[in-house]
């Protein structure tokens, strides 16, 4: 079995998307049929605007792959408090892998039916609850915007 070629994109979030992550989490990384993601960099930029955003104090970003009730998640999620809320552009890296073991709740292992061809979605989410819960913010004009590189690895039949 073998992977495909590295693949790169950016993606720029609005003021709108980044007020609205909980309700309507941002498709990504198109999920490609047959294939698993293999995530290998994640680097956030803030672009600050004239009205910072307003996270709560446990608002994390997280990348998801699968379904927000079955998923994947980025192994290392980026604090939104101190980073999205500034008055000056700020930048911060995530782990490069998914794991299914940072959520509450869920087993270290999860079906393969529940990410095989799925995409990865950005959203929001408070730690101190169960993931996916949360509460989108109100306030802030700036933008985010998202660098990703992955390969589509081929999972077959045995």
């Amino acid at each position: 079995m073998s992977y495909q070629s590295v693949l790169q994109n950016k993606t720029l979030l609005t003021a709108a998307q980044l007020k609205s992550l909980v309700a309507s989490p941002v498709l990504l990384i198109p999920g490609q049929a047959g294939c698993v993601i293999d995530l290998q960099s994640v680097y956030f930029r803030y672009i600050h605007g004239s009205v910072v955003f307003n996270p709560g104090a446990n608002d994390l970003f997280v990348l998801y792959n699968g379904t927000q009730s079955s998923c994947l998640t980025s192994l290392s999620m980026t604090v939104a408090s101190g980073f999205i809320d500034q008055t000056v552009d700020q930048s911060a890296w995530s782990s490069p892998s998914f794991s299914s073991i940072i959520i509450a709740g869920t087993p270290p292992a999860l079906a393969l039916s529940t990410f095989k061809g799925a995409g990865a979605f950005l959203t929001q989410y408070n730690s101190a609850g169960t993931f996916p819960a949360g509460t989108d913010w109100t306030l802030g004009n700036g933008s985010l915007l998202v660098f990703l590189r992955w390969a589509y690895v081929p999972i077959g039949e045995i």
